[in-house]
């Protein structure tokens, strides 16, 4: 007989906790929601499971997908260059079963209580499903190389059973991770009144999209979310103000920053090849919004060398931004508006400019640069 009440549950939850037993307390929860599960689903349209059932249910899903994180957690991880090929398959098997098992059990939740958040620890799970199947599918592969002609032979059967199993997982699993994706997607949208998505949420989708090298729709994701809606008008959303927000909001309350979506839709842009696009929100608003950030800087000379052939010109394109961005920071310490800090950034990309004009052999004009930025 399964054990599905609660307090039992929990009180052996803490024993084997203490034990130090990640596998048995996923595996107990496990059981309890496939026995739950049966019993709600054999209840007659007429006569459903009653609210506590649901709710314990419901407590044991939220159980069960966090045990399996736990467990996940507890996993060794070997370096690529291991030599322990059998445990290291070993190890990719159980990871598999038990983010394809947070899965159901993400889906059990959507199921039961259909919040927002449970959807998206659906998609993890779906993703991270995937990205386990790759792991193993990867090792089965080295192993099959690794064995000697009779070994092989052994095991060929099981093996290629195996990996045709993972083969369709990898090719479903993305799928399924953006139908989802694009569902949360949609829902935000046309949830005018609702809090925009977290940037847990924004993580996620972008993750998503990535997977299945879908950049652009990621990129016009980033440019909609929280300003546009779905008729492209510009619009005000909730904020997440006070108490009754916090404790009323389901999920993460923490909102993704400006920066962080333009450094984001950065990193997608260039995976397109699309150097002009980058060297636009660089210049035009990292460098505005952080005109002290290094990295920015030297990034904005690496897309000007992609998209300038002739050295001279690349530095040219770079130092009519340079000038633009002094000049702005000039006007704003006129009108006390500036950083109490001197800039550094600027100043420093002058040297990096003499130094890319010094490395390419334009000695001269790499000397000019200086002693004009010195005077």
């Amino acid at each position: 007989m399964e054990i599905t009440d609660e307090t039992t549950l929990a009180t052996l939850a803490i024993s084997i906790n203490s034990l130090h037993l990640p596998r048995t307390l996923a595996k107990l929860y496990s059981c309890a929601i496939q026995t739950l599960q049966t019993h709600v689903q054999s209840c007659p349209s007429h006569s459903p499971p009653s609210p506590d059932i649901n709710q314990s249910l419901y407590n044991l899903l939220i159980q069960g997908y966090l045990s399996d994180l736990k467990l996940i957690s507890t996993m060794v991880e070997y370096a690529p260059n291991s030599h322990n090929l059998g445990e290291k398959i070993s190890n990719a098997r159980t990871k598999v079963d038990t983010w394809q098992d947070a899965q159901f059990h993400a889906m059990g939740l959507v199921k039961v209580s259909g919040e927002r958040l449970y959807q998206n620890w659906m998609i993890l799970a779906i993703m991270e499903h995937h990205h386990a199947a790759r792991e193993l599918f990867d090792l089965l592969e080295k192993q099959s190389i690794a064995l000697d002609a009779d070994a092989r032979l052994c095991i060929i059967a099981d093996v290629v059973e195996e990996k045709m199993k993972l083969s369709k997982k990898m090719g479903m699993l993305p799928r399924l991770a953006e139908m989802v994706t694009v569902k949360q997607i949609q829902s935000f949208t046309n949830d005018e009144g609702g809090f925009p998505p977290s940037a847990d949420d924004v993580r996620l989708f972008v993750e998503c999209f990535e997977m299945r090298s879908k950049f652009q729709e990621a990129v016009d994701f980033l440019d909609q979310i929280g300003w546009t809606s779905q008729d492209g008008q510009e619009r005000e959303r909730r904020q997440i103000e006070d108490e009754n927000d916090v404790k009323d909001h389901v999920g993460s309350v923490i909102q993704l920053t400006e920066k962080e979506r333009l450094e984001m839709k950065v990193r997608l842009l260039k995976k397109m090849d699309r150097y002009e696009a980058v060297f636009d929100i660089y210049c035009g608003e990292l460098l505005v919004l952080l005109p002290d950030q290094w990295s920015y800087w030297k990034d904005l000379l690496e897309c000007a060398a992609v998209l300038e052939d002739d050295v001279h010109a690349c530095v040219v394109k770079c130092q009519i931004v340079l000038d633009r961005i002094l000049k702005e920071e000039e006007e704003k310490a006129a009108n006390g508006e500036g950083p109490k800090v001197p800039l550094r950034g600027p100043h420093l990309f002058v040297v990096e400019l003499v130094a890319y004009m010094i490395k390419d052999g334009d000695v001269p004009s790499a000397i000019a640069n200086l002693s004009e930025a010195i005077v």
